[in-house]
């Protein structure tokens, strides 16, 4: 897609081929055929189908698939979790991976040059493209019949996955809510696209406030639809707790404490449940390939409120841009390996060991890799998941407490946190639980030790990079040798690389396909 395209409700809905087969083949009764390839759908039921199919994330097997597996597979690639290793064997990884990983002026461009294209998202595309399936199904809503539950349910479901994908439209492209040198007001995010009318005009950038208040409106809206039906059907779909979870993470960004706290009491007082490591699957127990298929990222784990964006057979890792054994090229860096505690199972769980069993052919490797989450038979491999909400709710209330709130959310603060690595470390681990006084008593130790918790938890699953952002934007520094990992010495060949403090690389560049279509988008500089 070129442009940000959209449908005119007053119009024959022209859909995708895909979608088109899907109802042609799935629903064609409930459809107004009016030739070949121009269906609109006449029922809620058969427009619930286009929204499963074009509004949702889109569950793909195929490497080409532009909008499949994840909208963005550098974002985990451009933070402090990462190591890049130059495996030659995969190094297709190297060529994609690396201008992303050096922070690259213009990462687009460089990947472009090296061959590798097919194997990079273009989210700015995607996102617009999911955009787009939600605005024409909620524009098409009254047109439709069905029950009044029916369509409130779609509405608030749409609302959601379109306040999502704004929400990472403008964490990509925009500078961050709280960025002081950058103020909200006037700094440009992104495009604000509402309506699926067919129009070729050029649309501007809103700013920075205006996409957040759009956002905010459309969850706002969508909580109170789908808080009135509390309807859960599948982990697949939208649910009133999924949006209360999304709710606090979009309100943390903006730091509105008093709403982040507001969410995730009521998704924590209705549904307080976490993982026990302790009765998790062995992440890595010899199977006829050598690796396990238990994902952490599972249905079967009860965390899990929504999961979205589907897995490709062979290719079992969190960054995948292309197939095979790719996940050696990019392992946890020093720095994440680091923070893990004597006895907390994450650190087997989450980054799994390469000292894999000895008929594997890759044993050579070493380091620990960023697909321990999900293993080859995994669905779906992103997630809004209730580790989150307990993360959330204690940020919000140490930092309440610091800006002058009431002390004892300290220790509300710490009762969440210690409630989260109960279930994570080992049975009668002896620095299992935290205390203030183990902290100094101190509101600013509390708050770093949440945030590193944040880290130890969320490795990986594209929460870092925003992280970083709403941190300030610190300074970080990767290394890549052309010879690692087979024979690497000391000192030899290792570049460095250095994003400063609030670099303008902390905002990404629009791809140059958008700035032709669209003459009004400024760039970012």
């Amino acid at each position: 897609m070129q442009k940000i395209i959209s449908m005119n409700r007053n119009t024959i809905i022209t859909l995708s081929f895909a979608v088109f087969t899907l109802l042609l083949t799935g629903c064609k009764k409930y459809l107004k055929e009016t030739s070949q390839d121009e269906m609109t759908p006449t029922t809620a039921s058969s427009l619930n189908e286009v929204l499963a199919k074009e509004g949702y994330p889109y569950i793909s097997t195929s490497i080409t698939a532009s909008d499949g597996f994840s909208f963005c597979n550098y974002l985990n690639v451009m933070d402090d979790d990462i190591h890049l290793q130059n495996v030659n064997a995969y190094s297709q990884v190297t060529a994609v991976a690396k201008p992303f990983y050096i922070w690259s002026e213009n990462a687009n461009n460089d990947v472009a040059l090296s061959g590798y294209s097919s194997l990079l998202r273009n989210p700015y595309q995607s996102l617009y493209n999911r955009i787009r399936g939600c605005n024409v199904v909620m524009d098409m809503l009254p047109e439709v019949s069905g029950s009044v539950a029916e369509k409130e349910q779609m509405q608030g479901e749409a609302l959601v996955l379109r306040a999502y994908y704004y929400f990472m439209l403008v964490n990509l492209y925009g500078w961050p809510y709280n960025d002081p040198a950058h103020d909200r007001n006037t700094s440009l995010g992104v495009p604000l696209i509402s309506k699926g009318s067919i129009s070729d005009a050029a649309v501007a950038r809103s700013t920075v406030k205006e996409v957040y208040d759009f956002i905010t409106a459309d969850m706002e809206k969508a909580i109170s639809l789908l808080e009135k039906q509390r309807n859960i059907s599948t982990v697949y779909r939208i649910n009133y707790r999924a949006a209360w979870l999304l709710a606090s993470r979009i309100y943390q960004h903006m730091e509105q404490w008093d709403k982040v706290i507001a969410y995730t009491d009521k998704l924590i007082g209705e549904y307080p449940l976490l993982t026990d490591l302790n009765a998790w699957k062995t992440p890595l127990a010899q199977g006829s390939n050598g690796l396990s298929n238990a994902n952490f990222i599972d249905p079967s784990n009860v965390e899990m409120l929504f999961m979205f964006s589907g897995a490709r057979g062979g290719d079992y890792n969190l960054f995948n841009v292309a197939g095979g054994l790719a996940y050696f090229s990019c392992i946890a860096s020093t720095e994440l390996i680091n923070q893990y505690e004597t006895n907390d199972m994450r650190f087997g769980v989450y980054t799994g060991s390469t000292n894999l069993p000895a008929n594997f052919f890759l044993t050579r490797l070493s380091g620990y890799y960023m697909n321990s989450k999900i293993y080859l038979n995994a669905t779906a491999v992103r997630s809004f998941r209730m580790a989150e909400a307990f993360l959330n709710r204690a940020e919000a209330n140490i930092r309440t407490a610091i800006k002058g709130g009431d002390a004892s959310l300290l220790q509300k603060a710490l009762d969440d946190l210690n409630a989260l690595r109960l279930k994570r470390f080992k049975t009668g681990s002896a620095n299992t639980v935290v205390t203030l006084a183990s902290l100094g008593n101190d509101a600013q130790s509390v708050l770093q030790f949440c945030l590193a918790e944040r880290r130890r938890e969320l490795t990986f699953e594209e929460f870092r990079w925003f992280d970083l952002r709403r941190y300030g934007m610190p300074s970080i520094a990767h290394t890549f040798n052309v010879n690692e990992p087979f024979t690497v010495t000391p000192g030899a060949a290792t570049e460095t690389y250095t994003l400063a403090k609030g670099s303008s690389r902390y905002v990404m560049k629009i791809p140059d396909n958008a700035m032709a279509a669209n003459p009004l988008l400024v760039q970012n500089q």
